[in-house]
């Protein structure tokens, strides 16, 4: 074989091999396209009602006194009546904190301009409640607004309320919204004449914990702790291959 010929056997092998590659680019391509095309994206959804199991609420004891001394046993006794009420109500030792005493300095002030006198003592104390008793929460925190009658400077956060196994009820609403998008695409494809083949892909949605017939919404999530009973919301998106 000569030389110019040798030369039109490589060129033709290239040319074929550069085709082969250009060929099997294109076919993959096409699969990738028809793969795409045969694709379906469903959401499921599913929610659930459920009552919270934990509550807190925190009462403030406050007094004032130019003498520190005094203040503290002033702040002592109140603290003293506010922990006897809450007692009272039927809560038990171990679901009440007491935290320490703050201790704040209030300056005297000349011409509106702070000087380094004391004028008075502004002591606080906080009383933490945590309970499994929704109910005693909800009634108790109100009833220490009647010590108020009493002269007592006491103010009441109100209750937060929580649900402490709420991976249990995470669980059971992805099983339900997973359900819940497999039966959907089922029916979308079903009244094209199709049906699904195998899940290519599924993604969880931000779960939403709020309050009975709220419509609220957030990319970020939202959890709700001012309603004792809470609706958990969750949704997730599965892709489908069709067949």
């Amino acid at each position: 074989m000569n030389t110019k010929n040798l030369v039109g056997v490589i060129v033709a092998s290239a040319l074929l091999a550069s085709g082969m590659v250009i060929s099997a680019q294109l076919l993959s391509k096409f699969f990738l396209r028809i793969q795409h095309e045969n694709k379906l994206s469903v959401k499921g959804y599913a929610e659930k009602a459920v009552k919270s199991d934990v509550g807190t609420f925190t009462a403030i004891v406050t007094c004032s006194d130019p003498d520190l001394a005094s203040g503290y046993k002033s702040l002592k006794q109140c603290s003293g009546k506010v922990l006897g009420a809450i007692k009272s109500y039927g809560f038990k030792d171990d679901e009440i904190t007491i935290n320490s005493m703050i201790i704040n300095k209030i300056y005297k002030k000349i011409n509106g301009k702070e000087t380094n006198d004391i004028q008075y003592y502004t002591l606080s104390q906080c009383i933490v409640v945590r309970s499994n008793n929704i109910e005693l929460i909800a009634s108790g925190h109100k009833e220490l607004y009647s010590l108020l009658a009493e002269g007592l400077d006491v103010s009441v956060i109100s209750p937060d309320y929580f649900i402490s196994d709420l991976e249990k009820y995470k669980q059971e609403l992805i099983a339900g919204a997973t359900r819940n998008a497999e039966e959907r695409a089922r029916i979308m494809a079903g009244n094209c004449g199709g049906q699904i083949k195998r899940l290519l892909a599924a993604r969880q949605g931000i779960i939403q914990i709020t309050a009975p017939d709220s419509a609220e919404v957030s990319d970020c999530g939202i959890f709700d702790t001012k309603s004792p009973l809470k609706i958990i919301k969750i949704v997730v998106s599965l892709d489908f291959m069709l067949q």
